[in-house]
Parts: structure tokens; sequence; C-alpha cells
């Protein structure tokens, strides 16, 4: 019987990006695995955690006696990069070497190389530090992703998110494309479910919110790339068009430790309405939105906005489209993957002010029809999405001979 290890460690960080890929890919692939329990050549199976087993996973394996979880833990306590790099290329790869592990899975893009013995595959979500310098501003960053580079190009096999992260890992790091499979992601079911009135209403409150107030909604990111500053900027050109146009409602947690990083958007919200001469009251920041929120808010906006400059997948929109918003977004990277122009508003070029502007006032001001004609679409299009489907094609790829 094999044994195929697999990298849990962000399931600790639910609240990110691979944080979420890594609960639903591992409460998936438990759930599959107890239905086929009575296939007794299956592997053995174990997950590496830095931290305890979430109790909503230990009542699954509890099913399956061929799935356990480790829990690696060295020296260094301090949860930073230097923590990241020991657990990653020193304390994971002995603990796989000991446990004479045959497949691995990384569930996201580390420093890990193992020996030849062990067939390791990596899930690359993107290659953003090689493409946006700007955010490897210390030595620790880009000495952490010139180790991260190294481990893909070394890897057995890649996984990533869009058929457009696959020709950019093949680009920037000069990886074959026969060595990389496109598995597209989903998102969390919560997206998925209608709400009453009273529920948003409930929820639109711990923001300020009301249920009767119109609102643009911007989330998905207050950093550079997600292109913010541009969306306040088209914004404001628009509202001095138009001053009944809905509010804009920015979501996002701005830490100023973080610039040059992320977007001053208090700054730029001013500027713009010293600019062009408007009340700052149409411009609501709202910080941080807990993931249980989110659906009242997709549900409740007049349109979603989300012109990201670059990205691997485009989960906001995916979030977006299920949760019936309308949908502006740019049609450029992966983006027009999961999207089509017949679902959403497409910005052919995220880097103009104007042409953000002018697609927000198309869809502002479309009919009724049109508009409740892309959301059926949207909806129709992110079915294709599922994290069965997901782990399903995943685990083909792991478990080849």
């Amino acid at each position: 019987m094999s044994i195929i290890g697999i990298n849990g460690s962000f399931i600790r960080k639910p609240a990110t990006g691979i944080g979420q890929v890594s609960w639903h890919f591992i409460q998936e692939l438990l759930k599959e695995i107890i239905l086929r329990e009575k296939d007794k050549q299956a592997s053995e199976i174990i997950i590496y955690l830095e931290e305890r087993v979430p109790k909503k996973l230990q009542k699954l394996i509890r099913k399956n006696s061929k799935i356990k979880f480790k829990v690696i833990s060295g020296w260094y306590k301090r949860d930073d990069l230097i923590r990241k790099i020991l657990w990653e290329k020193f304390w994971l790869p002995k603990q796989i070497k000991k446990d004479d592990v045959e497949k691995f899975l990384s569930l996201y893009q580390s420093v890990t190389i193992l020996p030849k013995k062990t067939n390791h595959l990596m899930f690359v979500h993107d290659v953003i530090p090689n493409i946006f310098p700007e955010y490897l501003n210390n030595s620790r960053k880009r000495i952490y992703y010139w180790l991260v580079n190294n481990a893909i190009k070394k890897s057995d096999k890649i996984l990533t998110n869009s058929k457009f992260s696959q020709k950019e890992i093949s680009r920037v790091l000069n990886v074959n494309l026969d060595k990389i499979k496109v598995v597209y992601l989903a998102c969390d079911s919560i997206f998925s479910q209608k709400l009453s009135e009273n529920e948003r209403v409930d929820k639109l409150k711990k923001y300020n919110l009301n249920l009767e107030d119109k609102y643009i909604f911007s989330f998905g990111g207050v950093d550079i790339r997600k292109n913010v500053e541009r969306v306040i900027e088209a914004y404001g050109k628009l509202l001095a068009e138009n001053k009944n146009i809905p509010d804009l409602v920015i979501g996002g947690d701005f830490q100023k430790h973080l610039i040059p990083l992320v977007t001053d958007v208090e700054k730029i919200i001013k500027e713009t309405c010293q600019t062009y001469n408007l009340k700052q009251d149409k411009f609501k920041t709202i910080g941080f939105v807990e993931q249980e929120d989110l659906p009242a808010l997709y549900q409740s906006a007049e349109v979603f906005i989300y012109p990201s400059l670059y990205e691997g997948f485009g989960m906001p929109v995916l979030e977006a489209m299920l949760s019936a918003a309308l949908v502006v977004t740019s049609g450029t990277t992966s983006i027009p993957e999961i999207i089509s122009a017949q679902a959403g508003y497409l910005i052919n070029n995220p880097e103009s002010v104007d042409e953000i502007k002018e697609q927000l006032k198309i869809a502002l001001g479309d009919s009724p029809e049109n508009k409740q004609a892309k959301i059926n679409q949207a909806s129709q299009e992110a079915q294709k999405f599922s994290w069965q489907k997901m782990v399903g094609e995943s685990w083909e790829e792991v478990t080849e001979e």
C-alpha cells in the first residue's frame, strides 16, 4: 500500500485564498475517500499541518483509518517568513522522508524540494511576485520567492488554476507546458444560497449599510494589483457627470504598514473629491469583511466592480456570479475563463480610468431585461466550477501511475 502526503499547512489560515483552497480540498477529499471505504487497495494518506487538526476535520478522519494528520513543529515558534522557510524546506521534507512517502501534493507553491523517489506535485496559483516585483519589498521575501521558483522547476508536475496561469508559469519560469495541468478552483457554497431580506438587513447593519441603500460594491483586496485606485477615480468622474448614481462601497482592510503594496484608499478618495469638486459621503469604506457576510453584500449591490490588473484565477468574480450580482470586471488575464462578455461587462483595458467609467456607466444604465439576462448567464457559467470536480481532477494526477 503506497503512502500519499499532502501539505495542508494553510488550513490554519482560512481567511486567505490559499487557506480557502486548502480547506475545501482536504474536506472534499476526505468525504470522497470515506465514500470509497470499501476500496481496500486505497493508499494511506498523511496530511501535514503546522497546528492542531480542526475539529470539523477530526470528525471526518475518525471514519477512515487510512487517513491521518501529522503536526510538524520545530524550535522556531514565531509565525513569520523564517518559520515558513524552515517548515517547508527542512522540517516537512525530513518528516516526508521518515514516513517513506511515495507521492506528495503541495496545495500551494512552496520552497519544498523532495528526493526523486518521492513524486512531487505542486499547485502553483500564480507567478504574481515575478510580474509585480513591488511585492518583494524586503530581502527575506526576495530570498523566499527565489527558493519558491527553484522548487517549482524541480517538482515533477504542476497543477494550476487557469489556462492563463499555465501559460504564465511556462513563460516566466521556462517550464514545459506539458508539465502543467489546469484544474479550475471553486468557491464556498455560501455564495449559492439566496438570503432572505431579513438576513441581508442584519448583515448589512454591521457595515452601516441599509437594504434600501443603492451601492456599487468594490471588493477583493486593496493591494495595487486590484486596481482600486482607478475604481475610485472612474467613479469620481462618473459621479461628476451624474450625481444620482449609487454610492461606492469599498470593502478591504487598508494596512498602512504594507505601503507601497496597498492603495491608500482614503487618500485617493480625498484627492478625487478635490479634483471633481465632490462630497465624500458618496464614497464609503467598510474595512475588513467577514466571509460569512459577503453573500449579503454581493446580493444587495447594484453592481460588483473588479477591474483587477492581474489574476491567476479571480475568486471574487466567481463569488459575485454565484451571488447573482451584476459584474463589471477585467477582460484580461484569467478572468475571461470565468466570465464571458455575455455574463458581465468586461473592461478590455483595466489601466484605463475612462474605460472603467464607461463600462460602469453602461452597467448602471442598462435595461432591467439585459441586466437579468447577464445575471442568469453568469449563474449558468458559474456551475462549471465545483470543489468535487477540482478535487477529482487533482487526485487523478496524484494517483496516476
